[in-house]
């Protein structure tokens, strides 16, 4: 594996000790988030729900999975940029209400942090965790740029959430970080192809 592979291997991996939100007193403070985020926002969760059940009495709990903007229709910057803020957005919401085939869906096989989200979601199951918040959100509006048949965004994310586990509530220190998201066009579609860290 190539010392590239291995940085978005540990890149993924601590995204998603972000995910699970941990609080021991030992992690180093999280850098403070942006004030004015601007895809997702939290909505809080109820993990009774199984992944295809749509809520019906609670009008804080998210009705279904994010849609798919329109502009995800075109095969250019802006269905590009689309495409990465509705991964970002999904990719939320699989965690929040621990629905894996949503990942599963979008994702390619070679997405290692899709894989490990997919994982995160397995073990809050194993665990007892359940998500009461989560975003995953873009802080401005990011840079953008082709490559040889693959969009490439750059910008700053923030994430943060919190769980309950074993009845306690836990509620995460905000993290930011930079990101590379790396999306394409086939057949009729955009594919989340990988999201690297770059600190």
């Amino acid at each position: 594996m190539s010392h590239r592979n291995n940085r978005t291997m540990v890149a993924a991996i601590t995204v998603l000790a972000v995910f699970s939100l941990l609080s021991c007193s030992s992690e180093t403070p999280a850098t403070p988030a942006s004030s004015t985020p601007s895809i997702a926002t939290e909505t809080p969760a109820d993990s009774s729900l199984n992944p295809t059940e749509t809520p019906t009495s609670d009008p804080t709990v998210p009705s279904g999975p994010p849609e798919k903007p329109a502009a995800m229709a075109n095969n250019n910057e802006e269905g590009a940029l689309a495409a990465a803020e509705y991964f970002l957005d999904a990719s939320a919401y699989a965690v929040l209400m621990g629905d894996e085939i949503l990942m599963e869906d979008f994702s390619t096989d070679t997405c290692i942090f899709c894989s490990n989200v997919v994982e995160s979601i397995k073990n809050d199951r194993k665990t007892q965790v359940k998500r009461l918040t989560m975003s995953f959100t873009f802080n401005e509006q990011p840079s953008i740029e082709h490559k040889h048949g693959i969009w490439v965004i750059e910008g700053t994310i923030t994430l943060k959430g919190s769980h309950e586990q074993h009845g306690k509530k836990i509620i995460g220190e905000t993290e930011t970080a930079d990101v590379q998201i790396y999306v394409y066009y086939k057949n009729g579609g955009w594919k989340f192809e990988r999201l690297f860290f770059q600190n």
